[in-house]
């Protein structure tokens, strides 16, 4: 499996960059997981738009689907200028319930509704999901080929986080917006680096991905937060690719 990182950033995209984004590619398939402002246009960089073969949305904040609705309309703009395009498999939660409903008119996308500790087929991949703590119904998923492991938390918090959801993984790509200073309360809806460490090494990860930074943060800041715990931490950098 090959990981790139489209953006990294949220609640919006800094200049030249965009908010979550992340294409997952084996032999068979094609999967953007998170689609958030900024994404569609520099997936194109990486494959066309007909390529994508599965979409997974951890949840419908903007800053993780804002250009669902633009890939959208470009699959319907494709169709109606005769192209042939397949129907792309979606994996989301069906709430808020007027997002949902926005992202499965028309019957562009072939849905499957995201629940707790579902678990499918991805074109010979085992994939599997788990709730986060989120003001939203936000979802890790837990991606097998062979022996290999990818995790992606989407946006959780330490409160109840599944650790062993994530427990050996050889890369865990996770939320990493705060640091240990700026976490006011038990409840914030984001993992600090230092939290997100601890995960990792409670977990036995082999790698840790940090992500989903404030645009404007110093990011070698979370890094040192979290190498403090766990030294085999990197900043998932964007345009970058990483073999799992």
């Amino acid at each position: 499996m090959k990981l790139t990182v489209i953006g990294n950033c949220g609640p919006y995209p800094p200049k030249d960059g965009a908010c979550s984004g992340y294409l997952l590619e084996t032999e068979d398939a094609k999967i953007l997981i998170e689609c958030g402002s900024g994404v569609l246009s520099r997936l194109q960089n990486y494959c066309a738009i007909e390529d994508i073969t599965h979409i997974i949305l951890s949840h419908l904040h903007y800053d993780h689907m804002g250009d669902i609705m633009v890939l959208k309309y470009a699959i319907e703009g494709k169709r109606k200028r005769g192209e042939n395009l397949r129907t792309i498999k979606i994996f989301l939660p069906n709430e808020p319930a007027e997002e949902f409903k926005k992202i499965i008119s028309k019957d562009l996308f072939d849905v499957i509704e995201i629940k707790n500790n579902l678990k499918v087929n991805i074109s010979n991949l085992n994939a599997s999901f788990a709730k986060m703590s989120h003001p939203i119904p936000s979802y890790g998923v837990r991606i097998q080929k062979g022996e290999k492991v990818f995790v992606y938390s989407g946006d959780a918090s330490y409160s109840n986080f599944p650790f062993s959801f994530v427990k050996d993984c050889d890369i865990f790509l996770c939320d990493s917006a705060l640091l240990a200073s700026e976490k006011k309360s038990p409840d914030v809806p984001h993992l600090t680096s230092a939290e997100v460490g601890k995960i990792a090494k409670d977990a036995r990860v082999k790698r840790l991905l940090i992500t989903h930074f404030w645009p404007e943060a110093n990011k070698e800041d979370n890094l040192k937060e979290a190498l403090a715990i766990f030294p085999q931490t990197e900043i998932a950098q964007q345009n970058k690719s990483y073999e799992i």
